[in-house]
């Protein structure tokens, strides 16, 4: 009888705690994936973590349990002829085994790696020739470590949400588990993750509030890349990189100004200025081609290639020429690495006159009409002082008046030494899908994290990409 007057008041309590366990994000963490990060690579047979808190359980490949270790300790774990071995606070622990991986005990568990703290667990692995030290950890609780050092913490909550969506659905579109080693970096080259010490309250609101929320498009999760500043227009991705299997199109992002009153730094973000002589131009160039193009003669850059045409302005090719050849940077990434620009939103002034080995002037008429005049004409050029002299005097150079003032040139058309090329630009990354300051901007100003993800990735709808929850 006692039973039965408890039952009911039982219940209640257990439904409760059902109710409450089945529809909150914990209890769905059987459902998430996991991702592997790379955090170190070395040449070095041997790595070493502490246990920060909780408790960890160290397994071979087998899965064969070799022993359990708690806060306070610190492994070794070193790769021998290909084997290996662990040591526990500096006494060999367990010799000759074919893998070691810590595995948490629990969700609480913290182990330090190279100073920095990290959830989840620890594995190591060599190819024989590089160490691999990666962590293993569920993908929510690694968008605790990546949103806030990706995008900050201190801006508008939808900002930060827009951050976490984008950056659950890169992570999910880069598992590659038919790679032994690892999905992701934990560096610029994937999303820059700071594990446990990254976390912030803010960034934690951000990934819950958003809990499995990725970009979607035809059934698949989007790579949804994203950059600081596009510099007022983002970028079709096939004019960035050879494939566009998904439409993500450029778009206006007028908020990309939001970062030019907010600090200095993030001015810098939004429209900055780079100067090269022409002889810094040659060593860019034939860096950049593993050539030698010679002496500088112009430096070309076009919003066209291949076809296609910039939607935001963007330079789509760069050519630099000297006497001896040139070198050709096409798109974004090469288009960078030659200029050693922040972005490929630039406009170039100085050194772009076409050289002539026969040192032939051209005269331009009133209506724009070219005429070539003969080295031996009677052509005057105007001196840095201001007085005229004949062209073909013994001087190797003369004066010039364009748009941005008196320019001296050799006679064969090239800069002379020190001529100033400079480069205006806008913007700081490649410009495909998000830009980050456009998605502060926005949020600072009222948006949504789902109008900013749609903004930037469904084209305001129209594109097909949709916002879909995933687990």
């Amino acid at each position: 009888m006692e039973k039965k007057k408890l039952l009911p008041l039982f219940l209640p309590v257990v439904y409760i705690f059902l109710f409450v366990f089945l529809f909150s994000p914990q209890a769905l963490c059987a459902d998430i994936p996991e991702i592997r990060v790379l955090l170190s690579t070395t040449t070095d047979s041997q790595t070493s973590v502490s246990i920060s808190a909780g408790s960890y359980t160290a397994v071979n490949l087998r899965e064969e349990v070799l022993g359990q270790f708690v806060a306070g300790d610190q492994i070794s774990i070193v790769y021998n002829g290909g084997k290996y071995a662990l040591w526990l606070n500096g006494d060999l622990f367990s010799d000759d085994q074919t893998m070691i991986t810590l595995l948490a005990d629990h969700a609480d568990c913290l182990f330090t790696f190279d100073g920095v703290k990290y959830r989840g667990n620890f594995k190591a692995i060599s190819n024989g020739v590089y160490f691999y030290a990666t962590n293993i950890v569920d993908l929510e609780s690694y968008l605790y470590g990546v949103v806030g050092k990706e995008i900050g913490y201190n801006y508008s909550i939808e900002a930060l949400k827009a951050q976490a969506i984008a950056a659950r659905s890169y992570a999910i579109a880069n598992l590659t588990h038919g790679s032994i080693y690892y999905d992701v970096t934990n560096t610029t080259s994937s999303q820059v993750y700071g594990g446990y010490d990254a976390e912030g309250d803010s960034v934690t609101q951000a990934v819950d509030e958003t809990f499995g929320q990725v970009v979607y498009y035809n059934g698949k999760t989007v790579d949804a890349v994203f950059h600081s500043n596009s510099g007022g227009y983002t970028e079709n991705v096939e004019n960035v990189w050879g494939s566009s299997s998904v439409p993500l199109k450029g778009v206006s992002s007028p908020y990309d100004s939001y970062a030019a009153d907010y600090s200095s730094y993030s001015a810098s973000t939004y429209s900055w200025t780079v100067e090269y002589t022409a002889e810094e131009l040659v060593d860019l160039a034939n860096s950049f081609g593993n050539t030698d193009i010679g002496d500088f003669v112009s430096i070309q850059a076009s919003k066209t290639y291949n076809g296609a045409t910039s939607v935001s302005g963007r330079a789509l090719s760069v050519v630099i020429t000297g006497t001896k050849g040139s070198v050709t940077a096409v798109k974004d990434t090469q288009i960078r690495s030659l200029l050693q620009t922040k972005s490929s939103l630039i406009e170039i002034s100085g050194g772009q006159q076409n050289g002539n080995s026969n040192s032939v002037a051209w005269l331009k008429d009133s209506s724009g009409k070219l005429t070539e005049a003969a080295p031996n004409s009677e052509l005057y050029a105007i001196r840095g002082s201001g007085s005229v002299s004949l062209v073909n005097e013994n001087s190797e150079t003369f004066y010039v008046v364009g748009s941005s003032g008196i320019k001296e040139i050799n006679k064969d058309g090239s800069s002379v030494s020190g001529d100033i090329i400079r480069i205006d630009g806008k913007g700081y990354g490649h410009g495909v899908g998000m830009s980050q300051w456009g998605a502060i901007g926005m949020a600072a100003n009222g948006y949504s994290a789902e109008e900013i993800i749609m903004h930037y990735y469904g084209a305001g709808g129209t594109n097909g990409v949709t916002i879909h929850s995933l687990y």
